[in-house]
Order: structure tokens, then sequence, then C-alpha cells
């Protein structure tokens, strides 16, 4: 996952580029889902699971500049829905940048709902950007 978070970010708003970044993740019960090609990670989603609150929350996801604008994150999104009923969630909830149209695209076609957009919410390179909030409940 480092070497795709290499590729995928020139700058990460959440600063996990290193091994012992994604170790402090786990430790804090993180999950990691790939979605590979012939051995090699193609798209990344890193989730938190919120046993008591029953949701489920998609920290960061990462496509290889190689392969973007494939739709790859769709099955990803497919597979973390599929997850749902593993651990007991009844929500999905995630950000995205707004600018990010590829995967807000797929969150909306994976039936999540829009809940409005954070303005100026994180920093990406040496600016805010603003953050689409979406969620998928199968209540």
């Amino acid at each position: 996952m480092v070497a795709l978070h290499e590729k995928a970010y020139k700058y990460h708003p959440k600063h996990i580029k290193r091994e012992q970044d994604f170790e402090e993740l786990e430790d804090m019960d993180h999950q990691f889902h790939g979605l590979f090609v012939k051995g090699d990670l193609l798209v990344s989603a890193i989730l938190r699971v919120h046993t008591k609150e029953e949701n489920l929350e998609i920290v960061d996801f990462a496509t290889h500049p190689d392969f973007r604008g494939q739709n790859l994150s769709y099955y990803l999104v497919q597979e973390i829905k599929t997850l749902m009923n593993e651990v007991n969630c009844t929500t999905i909830y995630a950000l995205a940048r707004a600018t990010s149209y590829g995967l807000n695209i797929t969150y909306s076609k994976h039936g999540f709902k829009y809940a409005g957009t954070l303005t100026n919410n994180a920093f990406v390179r040496d600016a805010l950007e603003s953050m689409n909030v979406w969620y998928f409940n199968q209540l």
C-alpha cells in the first residue's frame, strides 16, 4: 500500500505514506482492502469499523495513476458493501474530494446518498479543498 500511495498522491492530507503510518492505523482497528490484478495493487481502501455504532467508515481511497478513469473503484466499493454484513454494520459513510468526479459518481452508482459538502475542509497540496459527504444505509 505504501508504494501505491506514493504513486497515487503527490501530497496527501492524512500523511499516510510510510509503512509505520499503516501499522499505526492497523493498531487503531483499521482494515485494508485492495483490488489486485496479476499481483499488482491497483486500488486500495482503508476502512474503520465502528462496532458499537454499527457503521463503517471509508477513510481513504487510492487508485494507481495509470489506472484512473477505468471505474476500478466501483468493484472495491461493491466488496466494501458486502463486508457490511460480515461486520454487522448498517451504515457506510465516506468523504470524497469534491473534484474527484469518478469516486463521487461511484458512490452515487452504488446507492450512496449525498449528504452535503464540507467547504474548504482539507488541505491538499498547498490549498484547502472541499469534501463531499456520502452515506449508504441498508436498513
